[in-house]
């Protein structure tokens, strides 16, 4: 695979809505996320911070995608595998591969996305 583009995001825990898994929240929520991601972040110690780090990484692919088509956080999905590994999924979005890589601190959440199409 070819690298197209890069791109990273990091976001303040303290600039994210406190209330994100609050039903005062659900319009946020529905904007940005998928009910799996929300499902997923539910199961977490921190559930707000994991949000925020799903959060992170759809910006970094949101930046670094060059198609013609705009992307928006619900075309953006992310899931992870058994491991906890994060994968990217996109939505009626063809021809492209996203890495990505979310990391936490207690006040930080970034991640960091690479976009790639098959070599030429």
């Amino acid at each position: 695979n070819r690298v197209v583009s890069v791109g990273i995001d990091i976001e303040s825990i303290n600039a994210f809505p406190s209330d994100v898994m609050l039903p005062s929240s659900a319009a946020f929520r529905s904007k940005t996320f998928s009910p799996k991601e929300v499902a997923y972040a539910s199961t977490k110690h921190s559930p707000s911070q994991t949000l925020l780090g799903i959060f992170c990484a759809k910006e970094a692919v949101i930046k670094c995608y060059t198609g013609d088509k705009p992307l928006t956080f619900r075309d953006v999905i992310i899931t992870h595998d058994s491991k906890g590994k994060p994968i990217c999924n996109i939505r009626d979005h063809e021809g492209f591969e996203f890495q990505i890589s979310i990391s936490h601190s207690a006040e930080y959440s970034c991640a960091f996305a690479i976009m790639t199409t098959a070599a030429s």
